[in-house]
Formats: structure tokens, sequence, C-alpha cells
């Protein structure tokens, strides 16, 4: 009997070094491999064998598209790399760390930081800037609890006028765009 290799939302991940996800017509495959050292930021991560777990998976999944007639999304094609970017998640697999992109944490602060500066917000835009935040602190979960009275002053706003924001979600605001940095999720076993 083989080890299940499935990641399904709101599960734990499988047990085994392989796994395989599907998110929308997106196919994810990762393989958790022994290098038999310790990894360092200088370490030069192996090619990809043909007869690497991944690759046989990432074979088969090619051969049943081409069975079915089905196209590929070419371009967004990746093999045996360590550092990429899948279902909109940045992976470093040399630091075992899965997050926002730096990218987008970095939007996020500066629209953070702008509308606790400005003192002033819309209703779209509160709920649009917490849906940004929403996605980086999915990776770091405990971070929600800095999202203690923002939702509450939310409730309050009115959708066609810009409201003034108190100094407590001020600093609510200013203490979520503190921790994106941290806005990550450490995948390696404790």
């Amino acid at each position: 009997m083989s080890m299940p290799v499935t990641l399904v939302y709101g599960q734990p991940v499988p047990d085994g070094p392989l796994w395989e996800g599907i998110y929308l017509d997106d196919l994810l495959v990762t393989y958790k491999m022994d290098v038999g050292q310790v990894v360092t930021p200088d370490f030069e991560p192996p090619e990809m064998a043909p007869s690497d777990a991944d690759a046989l998976r990432m074979a088969a999944a090619e051969r049943g598209y081409e069975q079915a007639g089905l196209h590929r999304a070419e371009h967004k094609a990746f093999r045996g790399q360590v550092f990429f970017k899948a279902w909109g998640a940045a992976v470093d697999g040399l630091k075992g760390r899965v997050g926002a992109p730096l990218e987008v944490r970095q939007q996020v602060w500066q629209l953070l930081w702008r509308v606790a500066h400005e003192g002033f917000s819309t209703l779209v835009t509160m709920q649009k800037l917490m849906g940004f935040v929403c996605f980086a602190f999915q990776y770091k979960r405990e971070l929600y609890a800095l999202q203690h009275h923002v939702y509450q002053f939310i409730g309050t706003m009115h959708c066609s006028r810009r409201c003034w924001i108190s100094p407590q979600i001020r600093d609510e605001l200013l203490s979520m765009a503190l921790y994106l940095p941290f806005c990550f999720w450490d995948m390696r076993k404790q």
C-alpha cells in the first residue's frame, strides 16, 4: 500500500516526502529530499533526476494531459526548483519557509502605513486592505490576533464617505504592518 501524497485543504500534510495538490488548474508536486548534509545559505541543491519521485509523478501527469487532449500552461511550468511561487505563495525550500511573496507584503505594508498616516479611510478601502492582510497572515495565523478592534470599526463605517480612524485603530494597523515580515510558515520538522 502506498503512502498518501495528496494535499487537502484543512487536513494535515501527508507524512511522506512527496506532496501533490491541485488548486483550480495548477498542479503542484513537491519532494522533500534528504541531502545528507546541513543545508547552508551557499548550498547548491542537486539536479532533479528523472527517477526522482516528483519527476515520475509529473511525467505521469503530463502523459495524462496528452492522452486527454488537454493543453498545459507551459509558461507556468517549472521543475526541480527550491525557490518558487505556487498558488500565490512564495516557497523557499532551503529555509523551509512558505508565505506571502515579499513584494506583496511590502505593498501591504505601504498601504497600512498610508491609511494609518492619513487617519481617514473608506469602507471599501478598509475591507480590501484587511483582505490583503489576511492573505499574508494565513501563513502565521497567530497574527490574526492583531485584528482586535478593526473589524468592529469596519462594521460602523458607511459606504459613501470617508471615516476618521481612531488612534486605537491606527495602532492596530501599524502593528499589523510591523509583523508582516514574519508572515511565513516554517515547514521544517521541529
